[in-house]
């Protein structure tokens, strides 16, 4: 039951008691007014009715507190859940990426290792072979110029 429909039935409650003491009390033609303690016992009465329901009303507020207390809670901790897996999610999304990058680099690393051996691998083989040629010519040369020296001489 919600806090209006609580309400409203206090209201009823306390007028029809009201109206019910008023009837009682309400002279009839040819009768006396009530006395003063009649008087006082109806007040009394619709006090002590009041009393009532101002406690009724009270319950019903402490019990939607208690309520918006306990929904503000589950939204809390809705809140925090769907915090803590985004806040997963993300650290797992980041490893992620860290391992694609590591592995990235090794293979860019890999690939320049790679690249550095085969141009010095050709560095050298130019080397050797362009020593190889000008020892062949430098031995060419010279061979000829003893044939020619040794013609000459001779």
């Amino acid at each position: 039951m919600d806090q209006n429909e609580q309400e409203d039935k206090t209201a009823e409650a306390t007028e029809s008691k009201t109206e019910a003491s008023s009837a009682a009390s309400a002279p009839v033609a040819g009768q006396s007014p009530p006395s003063l303690a009649e008087l006082l016992g109806q007040a009394q009465n619709a006090y002590s009715i009041y009393m009532q329901a101002q406690k009724e009303v009270a319950n019903g507020y402490k019990k939607q507190e208690l309520m918006m207390s306990k929904s503000f809670a589950r939204a809390e901790k809705q809140a925090a859940d769907v915090c803590d897996k985004a806040i997963e999610k993300a650290a797992r999304d980041r490893e992620k990426a860290e391992n694609q990058a590591s592995e990235a680099h090794s293979k860019a690393v890999e690939k320049a290792q790679e690249a550095y051996a085969t141009v010095v691998k050709e560095a050298l083989d130019a080397r050797r072979q362009s020593a190889a040629e000008a020892w062949r010519d430098r031995t060419e040369a010279t061979d000829q110029a003893w044939v020619i020296f040794q013609g000459e001489t001779a």
